[in-house]
């Protein structure tokens, strides 16, 4: 319902955008139709199988290495991380906003009913005029819902590729002093697709063997949405090694995409396993 009320929140708020440039009603209604049209075609005919997405929830296609292809797909996902994580804070800012909007009143109220109308007035003197205040409210609005679609085009350009190595101290009271000084290396959510490509994989796997770490752990998300990748991934990680052993579970993407990874002795494979029904 969230993702719905984004979507409609958003193309609303473009429609009077384009409004103010269109004069007449029925050139405003043919905007309407087209834009909503052109959303249609390219929210759910291009990334979505709606039918399939109301029983699975999720979206589940091949992946495909072309450019117009990964432009798109890149446009794509900061419209829909940018357009619902901004619609859920203007949401909680309109939230807020009724909730300071009822405190002021109730305030008031409780002053007019104890007879101290001197403070009531004074109070109406100091908060700012209404025009005033849905002049700032809507500028905080436009700030909140901007911020989330820059972050997104943050994250898909530059952030994916900025790999940063952390460290991290463990105490443990209890650990045998046979494990003192243990190094483990983790590796998490590679989500292997046009913008996480094998040869990135790979350059982490490189900063991974580098460290010479005892363990290695590998938690999950190895997918993207396409399990016919999972072959490459498997391949970008075979080169991980660590003298007490590679070590992985699965993730809630390769429960999506229903992908089991098998490892054997002296290679890594790969196989899917399809559940019974």
């Amino acid at each position: 319902m969230m993702l719905f009320g984004s979507q409609v929140f958003w193309i609303d708020c473009f429609l009077d955008i384009g409004k103010r440039f269109i004069p007449g009603k029925p050139r405003r209604v043919w905007l309407g139709l087209a834009a909503s049209a052109v959303y249609v075609l390219f929210f759910f005919a291009y990334n979505f199988a709606p039918l399939k997405m109301l029983v699975t929830g999720h979206i589940i296609h091949a992946s495909d290495p072309r450019f117009f292809r990964t432009v798109i797909d890149g446009i794509f996902s900061i419209w829909l991380v940018g357009s619902f994580i901004g619609f859920v804070l203007i949401v909680l800012l309109w939230i807020a906003t009724q909730l300071v909007c009822s405190a002021v009143w109730i305030y008031r109220r409780l002053w007019q009913v104890t007879g101290n109308t001197t403070a009531a007035a004074d109070s109406e003197r100091v908060t700012p005029p209404l025009g005033d205040r849905r002049r700032l409210l809507r500028q905080m609005a436009i700030v909140a819902s901007a911020a989330p679609f820059a972050a997104a085009a943050y994250g898909l350009l530059y952030e994916r590729l900025d790999v940063e190595l952390t460290r991290r101290r463990i105490a443990l009271a209890r650990l045998p002093k046979a494990f003192e000084g243990f190094q483990i290396a983790q590796l998490s959510d590679f989500h292997i697709s046009a913008f996480m490509t094998a040869s990135e994989i790979r350059r982490c796997v490189m900063m991974t063997n580098e460290l010479k770490p005892h363990a290695v752990v590998l938690t999950g998300d190895y997918l993207s949405w396409d399990p016919a990748t999972q072959a490459e991934i498997v391949n970008a990680l075979a080169d991980l090694h660590a003298p007490y052993g590679v070590f992985g579970c699965l993730g809630n993407h390769e429960t999506i995409t229903r992908t089991e990874f098998c490892g054997r002795s002296t290679h890594v494979s790969s196989c899917r396993v399809k559940p019974s029904i």
